[in-house]
């Protein structure tokens, strides 16, 4: 194994991740069958039952017609059918302020994370560096590092939901070429102010920095809050013009929104022109299928379809999150921000570990898997306290009684001191 290789795979903690997982996957929780099975609440998918739509869809799609040009090579971008329907979709669902996506700014790839990959390996050398505000996606690290080369420089204060200049000028160093949001935020479950946003991409424009803006849950706000969830595409008309042309780039998808993490589509809206011509090289290696692509179109060209689909799928998630939010809270345990998008919580179990210290977290995450609840760890998330899990609520197909079981297990180690 290669040491570049070596370095962001196995270790301890992966693999008694990864342990726990596959153990889990053999022996999955069922109300009825299988009582003391495994919860697993640490992978970043909806399974909820509004998402089975979906599969009925496609079902249809495939029986459409199949264009036999679809067998050779496309566009690396994407195709322009799935571009065209993908600004599309994006005018309606994400861009909400009148912003036009024109098509051939949008590149088109398998993931998100490849697509941040590639983004990060186009614009930076190795060894650059990405201001991040912590806690963030723990895949982050990865996505940035393994193959581009780019490290990660956390920003803490998002525990708060609240992201200010000051704590990323204290951050930023010399060699930082990218700010990194994610919006809505994961694993806090957040949005960002617009008011908030305009002062740091307005700071990024004098730092002469990319600003990526994940907006992978774009889709995904279930209900309203403090502050509504702004995009990126809408943000960058009030920002100066050559620097927002060449250094605005935001990511979406429908793995999450649309729980179709199988079929790895993920997109960029950005407007650089280098950063385009290079796609045609980055996405050799990562395209996505040409049938998932006319698939897919065919869908998001059916508005009526969407449209019915996000909205069964919002009310399950906040149907969800509050059932998840009420039982929490009926045993005392808290969560930081106030969610209201996403998939997830990032609950405070501080008050059961044994001392303040990550090595007592690692020592409660084992705990807690032991008695067949999978979590994932805040250090994972790059979180500076101790004692804060994400709990992700829409990835078991045990719905109610599956999270009601979860947070019963887990308020049981607490009366056992």
């Amino acid at each position: 194994m290669s040491e570049r290789v070596s370095c962001w795979v196995g270790g301890e903690d992966a693999e008694a991740f990864a342990d726990a997982y596959t153990s889990g996957l053999a022996n999955l929780y069922d109300e009825r069958t299988n009582a003391s099975g495994a919860i697993l609440l640490c992978r970043a998918e909806n399974k909820l039952p509004s998402t089975k739509a979906l599969s009925k869809r496609i079902e249809i799609a495939n029986h459409s017609g199949f264009d036999s040009r679809l067998l050779g090579y496309q566009d690396y971008k994407g195709t322009e059918e799935l571009r065209l329907a993908v600004a599309a979709y994006a005018n309606r669902h994400i861009a909400r302020k009148g912003t036009m996506i024109d098509p051939g700014d949008l590149m088109v790839s398998a993931g998100c994370g490849v697509v941040l990959e590639n983004i990060l390996f186009a614009l930076c050398e190795s060894g650059d560096k990405a201001l991040v505000p912590a806690p963030f996606y723990g895949q982050f690290r990865r996505d940035l590092g393994m193959r581009a080369g780019v490290g990660v420089v956390p920003v803490h204060g998002a525990l708060s939901g609240v992201l200010r200049v000051e704590d990323l000028e204290a951050a930023w160093e010399e060699n930082c070429k990218v700010l990194l949001l994610t919006n809505p935020h994961n694993p806090c479950g957040f949005v960002y102010g617009e008011r908030e946003l305009k002062q740091v991409l307005e700071w990024a424009a004098r730092r002469d920095l990319h600003v990526i803006s994940d907006e992978i849950y774009a889709c995904s706000v279930y209900k309203d809050g403090h502050d509504v969830f702004v995009s990126l595409l809408d943000l960058v008309s009030g920002l100066p013009s050559e620097w927002a042309a060449n250094k605005c780039h935001t990511v979406f998808g429908f793995s999450k929104d649309f729980g179709a993490s199988g079929l790895r589509i993920g997109c960029v809206h950005s407007r650089n022109a280098a950063l385009s011509s290079a796609w045609n090289a980055l996405g050799y290696s990562c395209a996505v299928s040409s049938h998932t692509q006319h698939v897919f179109a065919q869908i998001l060209r059916d508005e009526e379809f969407v449209d019915g689909f996000l909205a069964s799928t919002k009310e399950d998630l906040r149907r969800t999150a509050d059932l998840l939010t009420s039982e929490l809270a009926g045993v005392g345990i808290r969560w930081a921000g106030d969610p209201t998008a996403g998939l997830f919580l990032f609950i405070d179990l501080s008050h059961l570990l044994a001392e303040p210290t990550f090595s007592a977290e690692k020592q409660l995450w084992a705990k807690l898997a032991r008695d067949g609840v999978v979590l994932n760890t805040g250090s994972s998330c790059g979180c500076e306290t101790p004692g804060y899990f994400r709990l992700t609520f829409a990835s078991m197909p045990g719905g109610s009684s599956c999270l009601r079981e979860a947070v019963r297990r887990i308020a049981a180690i607490g009366r056992e001191g």
